[in-house]
Protein backbone atom coordinates (compact mmCIF):
# COMPACT_ATOMS: atom_id res chain seq x y z
CA UNK A 1 0.00 0.00 0.00
CA UNK A 2 2.00 2.99 -1.18
CA UNK A 3 1.82 6.35 0.55
CA UNK A 4 3.21 8.01 -2.58
CA UNK A 5 2.17 7.62 -6.19
CA UNK A 6 -0.99 6.03 -7.59
CA UNK A 7 -3.10 4.37 -4.91
CA UNK A 8 -5.32 1.33 -5.39
CA UNK A 9 -8.54 3.20 -4.60
CA UNK A 10 -7.82 6.06 -7.00
CA UNK A 11 -9.05 4.66 -10.32
CA UNK A 12 -8.37 6.61 -13.52
CA UNK A 13 -8.59 5.70 -17.19
CA UNK A 14 -4.85 6.10 -17.75
CA UNK A 15 -4.23 3.22 -15.30
CA UNK A 16 -5.46 0.81 -17.99
CA UNK A 17 -3.16 2.00 -20.76
CA UNK A 18 -0.63 -0.78 -21.54
CA UNK A 19 2.64 -0.06 -19.76
CA UNK A 20 1.12 2.41 -17.27
CA UNK A 21 2.93 2.41 -13.94
CA UNK A 22 -0.26 2.22 -11.92
CA UNK A 23 -2.55 -0.36 -10.36
CA UNK A 24 -4.57 -2.32 -12.93
CA UNK A 25 -7.49 -4.75 -12.44
CA UNK A 26 -6.55 -6.20 -9.03
CA UNK A 27 -6.32 -3.77 -6.14
CA UNK A 28 -5.86 -4.28 -2.41
CA UNK A 29 -6.45 -1.75 0.35
CA UNK A 30 -6.91 -1.34 4.09
CA UNK A 31 -9.60 0.62 5.91
CA UNK A 32 -10.67 1.67 9.37
CA UNK A 33 -13.58 3.71 10.75
CA UNK A 34 -10.98 5.58 12.81
CA UNK A 35 -9.43 7.25 9.76
CA UNK A 36 -10.21 10.93 10.10
CA UNK A 37 -11.01 10.49 13.78
CA UNK A 38 -8.21 9.08 15.94
CA UNK A 39 -6.05 8.23 12.91
CA UNK A 40 -5.04 11.44 11.17
CA UNK A 41 -1.91 12.97 9.76
CA UNK A 42 -0.90 16.16 8.11
CA UNK A 43 0.47 15.23 4.70
CA UNK A 44 2.92 18.14 4.85
CA UNK A 45 5.81 18.07 7.21
CA UNK A 46 7.77 21.18 8.08
CA UNK A 47 10.80 21.58 5.86
CA UNK A 48 10.73 19.44 2.73
CA UNK A 49 6.94 18.88 2.60
CA UNK A 50 7.33 15.08 2.64
CA UNK A 51 5.57 13.04 5.33
CA UNK A 52 7.84 11.16 7.70
CA UNK A 53 7.81 7.56 6.36
CA UNK A 54 8.05 6.02 9.85
CA UNK A 55 4.97 7.94 11.05
CA UNK A 56 3.03 7.12 7.89
CA UNK A 57 3.93 3.42 8.15
CA UNK A 58 2.81 3.35 11.80
CA UNK A 59 -0.56 4.87 10.86
CA UNK A 60 -0.97 2.48 7.93
CA UNK A 61 -0.26 -0.46 10.27
CA UNK A 62 -3.05 0.74 12.60
CA UNK A 63 -5.43 0.97 9.65
CA UNK A 64 -4.48 -2.50 8.40
CA UNK A 65 -5.22 -3.96 11.84
CA UNK A 66 -8.90 -3.12 11.38
CA UNK A 67 -9.87 -4.19 7.90
CA UNK A 68 -8.73 -5.14 4.44
CA UNK A 69 -10.36 -5.12 1.07
CA UNK A 70 -9.81 -6.30 -2.46
CA UNK A 71 -11.29 -4.98 -5.69
CA UNK A 72 -11.14 -6.96 -8.90
CA UNK A 73 -12.17 -4.94 -11.96
CA UNK A 74 -13.83 -7.38 -14.35
CA UNK A 75 -14.83 -5.12 -17.26
CA UNK A 76 -14.57 -1.46 -18.20
CA UNK A 77 -14.85 0.95 -21.08
CA UNK A 78 -12.62 3.98 -21.41
CA UNK A 79 -13.67 7.31 -22.86
CA UNK A 80 -11.36 8.73 -25.50
CA UNK A 81 -10.28 12.11 -26.77
CA UNK A 82 -10.44 13.08 -30.46
CA UNK A 83 -6.99 11.54 -30.98
CA UNK A 84 -8.19 8.22 -29.43
CA UNK A 85 -6.16 8.81 -26.27
CA UNK A 86 -7.87 7.22 -23.21
CA UNK A 87 -8.94 10.00 -20.85
CA UNK A 88 -11.47 8.50 -18.47
CA UNK A 89 -13.67 5.61 -17.49
CA UNK A 90 -17.11 5.46 -19.10
CA UNK A 91 -18.23 2.49 -16.96
CA UNK A 92 -16.76 -0.35 -14.95
CA UNK A 93 -17.88 -3.62 -13.36
CA UNK A 94 -16.05 -4.92 -10.31
CA UNK A 95 -16.18 -7.40 -7.47
CA UNK A 96 -15.23 -6.26 -3.98
CA UNK A 97 -14.40 -8.27 -0.87
CA UNK A 98 -14.11 -6.69 2.58
CA UNK A 99 -13.00 -8.29 5.84
CA UNK A 100 -12.78 -6.92 9.37
CA UNK A 101 -12.65 -8.33 12.90
CA UNK A 102 -15.80 -10.12 14.07
CA UNK A 103 -15.49 -8.24 17.36
CA UNK A 104 -16.21 -4.89 15.67
CA UNK A 105 -19.62 -3.44 16.44
CA UNK A 106 -21.69 -1.83 13.66
CA UNK A 107 -21.79 1.99 13.78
Amino acid sequence: MPWRGPRDLDIYGWHFIPGARAPHEDRMFAFSPEVGRSITWDRKSPGNGTPDPAQVNALLARIEQFGRGEIHITRYELTTAKDNTPVGIKWMDFVARLSWPASSEPR
